[in-house]
């Protein structure tokens, strides 16, 4: 009997926000959100403070490439300790640790700088913030997919959109408040401080477990077999590492059905979104609106209004097949940007400017859930870690492309130009997701 109350009880919260594997993801979700806007918008407006042009504004998303690139470094996460701390902590924590002491450096280092007088130093530091980002990002990745029932793929993703927006929250609104208070140096130190403290709620959680892809188990078999009746035992064990770090991720990707369109849906499902989000704070300031204006409606409204859609996103992907929740509300997302337009035309108006955070957030918070749960369902075995960081980057490049000509659009078509263009991106990926409507990763039946 008690057995069976356990099972019943297992089944109803395996799939819920109660389930004692999915709410620790709110932490995850926090500390991977924190350092995430210190080198987009939050740096973004500092720039257009300073007197920056929208070109260069737009180029400087360049200093992002070293996250879109942590998938060189994902195999070693998976495979090797970090110094010291790995030993002391355990692996993952490890790497969680040596990534925000990095953050915490080179946040330090931005604070010093002056982008008035030149973007250069400003520039390096961003690129050391990225690339300590971008381990941290992998690292959390595993915690995020370890031991995850499939019914829990949507709450687990809610959480962590939860989690990673109140970390945005904090960055970007606290960050905007304390500029306009204390200036924008005192602001980069106090948010260093603050990433470097957010690493000890995710210190409590357990250990992710290693999960062995089928490919890597049968190579180790093998070369554990002949590591010591072969002379070249190191020779053997390198080739292990590099099969197991590099091969087996592409090779179980591959198997998946229509896996060219869905890396196809990855790359171009949010470029329209991207290019919006990284011109809207230049834009309000352009058209009146203050930075505690910006840090009220649009930074603390606006991302109330993210979890709320994060959360109904999390209920939709639990209820509806994920190939719906993308679709629907990437068509709904995409048009929001008749909204910027509108406010355009208006002018300033903090009404209207809550009305449009308000669509454009609870929108874009369940097609990021819906994103965020097809990334689970791809990568939820083998090496998750590597996997998540192959794709995610292929995302980010895209992304990190189209912000970058995002500032070339404006300075030289204008704002309705830059908005109709944002939509008109959307639509290949919103077709590609409705050719992809059977495939596996969408709760269809894989085709033969």
């Amino acid at each position: 009997m008690l057995h069976q109350l356990h099972m019943f009880f297992k089944r109803k919260t395996s799939g819920s926000f109660l389930n004692p594997k999915v709410f620790p993801m709110i932490f995850v979700g926090f500390t991977a959100g924190l350092p995430f806007l210190t080198t987009l918008s939050l740096l973004d407006i500092w720039l257009k403070q300073s007197g920056v042009s929208y070109t260069s504004i737009g180029m400087f998303a360049i200093c992002h490439w070293p996250f879109m690139f942590k998938f060189l470094v994902a195999p070693f996460i998976d495979k090797f300790d970090f110094p010291y701390f790995s030993q002391k902590f355990g692996r993952k924590r490890g790497w969680v640790i040596a990534s925000q002491l990095t953050i915490f450096l080179g946040l330090c280092g931005i604070s010093v700088c002056d982008p008035g007088k030149s973007l250069i130093p400003l520039a390096v530091f961003a690129n050391i913030v990225a690339l300590a980002y971008g381990c941290q990002d992998v690292t959390l990745y595993s915690y995020q997919v370890d031991r995850m029932e499939a019914e829990s793929v949507g709450p687990r993703a809610s959480m962590v959109t939860f989690g990673f927006r109140l970390g945005m929250l904090t960055a970007s609104s606290g960050g905007l408040c304390l500029s306009y208070y204390l200036g924008w140096h005192a602001t980069y130190v106090l948010l260093a401080f603050v990433v470097l403290l957010s690493a000890i709620p995710v210190m409590l959680i357990p250990e992710p477990e290693h999960c062995l892809s089928k490919e890597k188990r049968i190579f180790t078999l093998i070369t554990n077999k002949f590591k010591y009746e072969q002379p070249g035992s190191r020779f053997l064990t390198m080739k292990s590492t590099i099969f197991e770090c590099l091969i087996c991720p592409f090779k179980a990707f591959q198997r998946k059905p229509q896996w060219f369109l869905i890396l196809f849906v990855i790359a171009t499902f949010k470029i329209g979104d991207v290019m919006a989000h990284k011109m809207a704070k230049p834009m309000y300031l352009d058209l009146g609106f203050s930075t505690i204006d910006i840090a009220k409606v649009v930074t603390t409204y606006g991302t109330i209004a993210t979890i709320i859609g994060g959360f109904v996103g999390g209920l939709f992907v639990r209820k509806y097949r994920l190939f719906r929740v993308m679709f629907l509300a990437g068509i709904v997302h995409a048009a929001t940007a008749l909204l910027y337009m509108l406010i355009y035309f208006v002018g300033y108006s903090v009404f209207l400017l809550c009305v449009v955070t308000f669509v454009v957030n609870i929108t874009g918070g369940i097609m990021m859930v819906g994103f965020m749960s097809m990334f689970y369902s791809l990568c939820r075995t083998g090496y998750p870690a590597t996997q998540f960081a192959l794709l995610w980057a292929i995302y980010e490049f895209c992304g990190m492309f189209f912000r970058t000509i995002s500032g070339m659009f404006v300075d030289n078509f204008g704002w309705v130009v830059f908005y109709l263009v944002t939509i008109v991106l959307s639509v290949p990926s919103l077709l590609a997701v409705k050719n992809l409507r059977e495939a596996s990763v969408f709760g269809g039946t894989p085709k033969p």
